[in-house]
């Protein structure tokens, strides 16, 4: 007897025991730790690897008449940079479109790449250089020479303006 009466007392000091710590945690505010979220870099074709695009436009005036706007989607994998370059050109006597394939390398923010196009049924190659920033690409702009079927940079030659490439969405 003395045994049973010792077990429901044991049994009743759990179930106290389980009533306390069940009656008291509800009034206990529960913590929620919520990590705090790690800011992402902006990726650049400078440093990362992956896809990135670019638009230049240009406005017709009077000493250039001649529009053109040009998407470039650029895809960067260690030093290779592969993409393509679309666009359309319009002026006095010309109204075309032209599309082509970009295949070069990266070293530092020097891009150097050959731009193999189509426009108006005729194809051609253009050695193209490129200075990369966190948020553009600007075109290196020679008069071009032909050397072996592909136009060059003439570097003997005075460069132009650059041309600026503004980063945009890819879609």
């Amino acid at each position: 007897m003395f045994l049973i009466a010792v077990g429901l007392l044991g049994i009743a000091a759990i179930a106290g025991g389980l009533y306390f710590v069940f009656s008291y945690s509800k009034n206990i505010p529960a913590v929620i730790i919520t990590p705090k979220p790690v800011e992402q870099k902006p990726k650049t074709l400078a440093v990362d690897d992956g896809t990135f695009c670019f638009v230049r436009n240009q406005i017709a005036t009077e000493a250039a008449p001649y529009a053109s706007t040009e998407h470039a989607v650029v895809t960067r994998v260690g030093s290779t940079i592969t993409g393509t370059k679309t666009g359309i050109q319009s002026g006095p006597g010309v109204s075309n479109g032209y599309t082509g394939t970009i295949n070069g390398t990266i070293v530092g923010n020097l891009v150097t790449v050959l731009f193999a196009y189509t426009v108006e049924g005729s194809q051609g190659s253009e050695q193209e250089e490129y200075q990369v920033t966190n948020t553009e690409l600007i075109k290196h702009h020679y008069q071009l020479k032909d050397e072996k079927g592909i136009l060059v940079p003439d570097k003997t030659k005075t460069e132009r303006d650059p041309l600026e490439y503004t980063r945009e969405p890819c879609e």
